[in-house]
């Protein structure tokens, strides 16, 4: 639901203005706009771009030095901003041809504003506009927060009041949660302390969300939430491979723009009754569970997918889980703390690949002789049989739930 530009350009006060190039970046999201005229060196308007902005340059800090003035577009278009209106007059009496081949390049939007139409006057509308348009969003925000983590369910006709905002949610719908991964662990890794620095990295992830599903056509409920971005999707068998495109390049695109950050996707099951989102929230959140016990990244997962771990993560007493645990596995946990060795490690890596010698003893860089003597171990110490299907079930239980332990200790 963000204001366009080329929403912004029916406004009253753009009938004055010409598109003089990058027209192709019609389509960008417009979050405010900025008048870079406040330094000596323009330049510096740099430092205050957050991204999504409309930037007016009257030219009186540029004078006439059209290389700053390309230096000061490229800068503008790496911080993502949504338009240029540039002010003929004194200061620029024309906009250079090297400029408009420059922003066709970029994709940038530029517009010519005549010197006799005051700034103030230009701008009271597009502010009015944006002012509304976040008015309308918090209220849409709210319904579907409201929606997602009340305490209490909300009266009336749920699909009703969605499409009240603008959304289609009747028949089957999903939950997706894009989450980023171990978020406090890249704070750390890229020294960031600074919470100002912290909002705008949530910031432009959040628009690199919402950009690439709008980009996509892809019109979706969207709520913040901590670190992650959640959205409901209507079921559209027609769109579902659209909707795969665009996942894939957000995680793409925030690992390529964000300094090394990654995020993962979890994905509830569909229900056809809003009143049971909550389910399909909650599973979705699980699926997330799974991906962060398993020590993954990147990566999308369906609560569908997540197997057994559908009935370990229903069951909360984790004495229980410890139990069985230690009931399955303690011949070997033991031996493990008397001789420092692996055999938990190594069973556990036996089992992820299937009682496979080759691959088990590729991921732990073990001669496959070597492989075998602690298979061997692990059978005559547990009493099992590792060749029978059954036993290993059991033993894998056993490892699935001494992860969850741990994760919720953690």
């Amino acid at each position: 639901m963000s204001i366009l530009l080329k929403d912004v350009i029916n406004l009253e006060s753009f009938k004055n203005m010409r598109l003089v190039g990058g027209r192709s970046g019609l389509d960008k999201t417009v979050n405010w706009i900025y008048v870079a005229e406040c330094f000596e060196n323009p330049l510096e308007s740099l430092n205050w771009i957050y991204g999504g902005e409309i930037v007016f340059i009257t030219g009186r800090s540029i004078k006439g030095d059209i290389n700053l003035l390309s230096r000061l577009i490229e800068g503008f278009n790496e911080k993502n901003i949504a338009g240029l209106i540039i002010n003929i007059g004194p200061y620029i009496k024309q906009i250079p041809k090297k400029i408009i081949d420059l922003v066709n390049s970029l994709n940038l939007p530029l517009f010519e504003l005549p010197w006799e139409i005051r700034i103030t006057e230009a701008t009271k509308d597009i502010y009015t506009a944006i002012a509304m348009k976040r008015l309308q969003e918090d209220s849409s925000v709210n319904f579907f927060h409201q929606l997602l983590f009340g305490d209490e369910k909300l009266g009336g006709n749920l699909i009703d009041k969605a499409a009240y905002f603008g959304y289609n949610l009747s028949g089957e719908y999903r939950v997706y949660i894009i989450d980023i991964d171990n978020f406090q662990k890249y704070i750390k890794d890229n020294n960031i302390d600074d919470e100002s620095i912290i909002f705008e990295v949530k910031t432009k992830l959040k628009k690199i969300i919402r950009d690439t599903l709008y980009n996509h056509s892809i019109e979706v409920p969207i709520v913040d939430k901590n670190d992650s971005v959640i959205f409901i999707y209507k079921l559209n068998k027609n769109k579902i491979k659209v909707l795969d495109e665009a996942l894939d390049k957000i995680k793409k695109l925030v690992s390529n723009q964000i300094g090394g950050m990654t995020v993962s996707i979890g994905v509830g099951d569909c229900y056809n009754d809003l009143n049971m989102i909550k389910d399909s929230l909650k599973e979705a959140q699980l699926a997330l569970k799974k991906i962060t016990i398993d020590g993954l990244k990147d990566c999308i997962l369906e609560y569908k997918n997540i197997g057994v771990y559908q009935m370990l993560f229903s069951l909360e007493d984790t004495r229980n889980l410890n139990k069985y645990y230690e009931d399955k596995l303690r011949p070997i946990i033991e031996y493990d703390n008397i001789n420092n060795s692996k055999l938990i490690e190594t069973l556990e890596v036996y089992l992820d690949e299937n009682c496979n010698n080759t691959s088990t003893s590729e991921r732990l860089f073990l001669h496959r002789n070597s492989l075998r003597y602690r298979i061997n171990k692990i059978e005559e110490l547990l009493d099992v049989d590792l060749r029978k299907l059954n036993q290993c079930i059991d033993i894998k239980l056993a490892i699935d739930a001494k992860k969850i332990i741990s994760n919720k200790e953690n």
